[in-house]
Order: structure tokens, then C-alpha cells, then sequence
């Protein structure tokens, strides 16, 4: 789909620079009218909330069956793609709530920072902290004391880590995904309002992430072929000059999307 091949990384290891245009981008997306393509229920009919009901209209048929990993990836791709418009040289990172990092310190503070300094220098309000859910509401966490669920999810890694086959995998990453939306709480846990919250984005790029080194282990491993013909509504690629559904097939590899993992 493209020629050009970019790196997600860690949030650990973004520079400064890295975490202010990647604030300044999501601020803009808060900012930018809806696209006249798809309507919103809302008196706040911004770019941000338009992707992020995409989640409520058409990914919960996908929840607990062999298209939740491939609807998530070109979920998060086309979230990324609205990134990479405010600003072509960032990408979507991830957060790895299962690491010893992630255990030790909680939720980061890239979140939870109640402002921040924009590239121009003037101090705004973190766009990653909340953000408006449905008019007059927003978004709030209610973030565990402790990170008893982040450790439990960790533990479930290797067992997810050594299943052989598509199906086995899909069904056991699936439980540390919840436990992540359980551990941040609020609106997270709720599963009408949690793509609202903007570390949803974060998250759920560790959950690509995970498929990603698990494909990268198991390259030998067989998509069955109703995944790969299922079209991911409502995504589109452009193909002869016409823009057409997604399918499995399309966003099994990530490089034909335009990225990789740094790691």
C-alpha cells in the first residue's frame, strides 16, 4: 500500500521531541471537524470523536472472535494515518503494561501530566490526559493503587507467547488485553466509552505489538482463509485508483501497511 516503511517504538524510548508531536497531533485531531463521510452523535463533532465511535459502530462484532486482531491492526493503522496527516514523521507507539517498567511505575506520566510545553512553545493541557466523550462528558480513569493486574497480564505472556497456531493465539492474548482496560478503570473499563480515552491507542498498539513479535516467531503459522476474505469495515486502501474495503489478507504482514516494530 505504500513505499514507505516507518517504526513504532516503545513510549519508553520517545525522545522529547517525540512526545510533544505526538501531544501536539492528538490536540489537533481534538480540534479538526469531523470528515463529512461519517456523522457523529454529539454536539462536539471533532475528527478525534469520529474515529474513535468507529470502535463502537463496527468493532464490537468483531470482540471474542478470529477478527479481533486483524480489525484492531487496521483499527490502529487508520488512527495512525489521521496522526501522520497532523504530522507525517510520528507514528503510533505502544505501551507495554507488562513490562518490569510498566510494574514498577504505574500508568506514566506521558498520560497523566496535566499540561504540557506544544512545539510552540506555550503550555497546553495534555491532550493524552482526557478527552470529551459525548456532550457535556469526558473522559476519567480510576487507576488501580497498585499494579496487581499489569503483573497478572505479564504472567500471561509466555503461555500466549507459545501457542503454535492463529486461533489458540487470538484467544489468549485476548485476556491481557482486558486486564489493561480493567487495571486503568473508568472509562477504559466501559466498553462503550473506552477508544474515547486516549491511552486506548497506546494499549492497544501493544496489543499489535504482540501479534506482531508472535508472527515474526511463528512466520510458518496458517491464517484460516475465511480471516483472510473477511473485509474490516470500514477501512479502505487505495487500488486502481479506487478505494476499497480492507480484508484480513491485507494487514496480515505490517510492512504492507507502511511500518514495523522497532522491537
Amino acid at each position: 500500500m505504500t513505499n514507505e516503511i516507518y517504526s513504532r517504538k516503545s513510549i519508553y524510548a520517545l525522545s522529547g521531541d517525540e512526545k510533544t508531536a505526538l501531544r501536539d497531533a492528538f490536540s489537533v485531531l481534538y480540534t479538526t471537524p469531523e470528515a463529512d463521510s461519517q456523522s457523529l452523535e454529539s454536539k462536539v463533532p471533532k475528527r478525534y470523536q469520529q474515529l474513535a465511535i468507529i470502535l463502537n459502530e463496527f468493532g464490537h462484532y468483531q470482540w471474542n472472535d478470529l477478527l479481533f486482531l486483524p480489525w484492531a491492526r487496521a483499527y490502529f493503522w487508520w488512527f495512525e494515518q489521521a496522526l501522520r496527516s497532523v504530522s507525517p514523521g510520528i507514528s503510533l507507539p505502544y505501551w507495554d503494561y507488562t513490562s518490569s517498567r510498566a510494574i514498577a511505575e504505574g500508568l506514566p506520566e506521558f498520560f497523566t501530566d496535566e499540561t504540557y510545553v506544544s512545539s510552540d512553545g506555550t503550555t497546553k493541557a495534555n491532550p493524552l490526559l482526557l478527552a470529551n466523550y459525548k456532550f457535556p462528558f469526558s473522559t476519567f480513569r480510576e487507576v488501580k493503587e497498585n499494579t496487581d493486574l499489569l503483573s497478572k497480564a505479564a504472567k500471561l505472556i509466555p503461555e500466549v507467547n507459545n501457542q503454535t497456531g492463529f486461533i489458540d493465539f487470538s484467544l489468549s492474548v485476548y485476556p491481557v488485553d482486558i486486564l489493561s482496560h480493567s487495571y486503568i478503570g473508568g472509562s477504559s473499563a466501559n466498553p462503550n466509552s473506552a477508544s474515547y480515552d486516549p491511552v486506548f491507542w497506546f494499549t492497544h498498539c501493544q496489543l499489535d505489538h504482540l501479534w506482531w513479535q508472535w508472527q515474526k516467531d511463528h512466520h510458518d503459522h496458517e491464517v484460516p482463509v475465511s480471516v483472510k476474505k473477511t473485509q474490516l469495515m470500514p477501512f479502505t486502501k487505495e487500488s486502481d485508483e479506487k478505494s476499497v474495503i480492507l480484508t484480513g489478507e491485507d494487514v496480515l504482514n505490517t510492512v504492507e501497511l507502511g511500518y514495523r516494530y522497532e522491537s
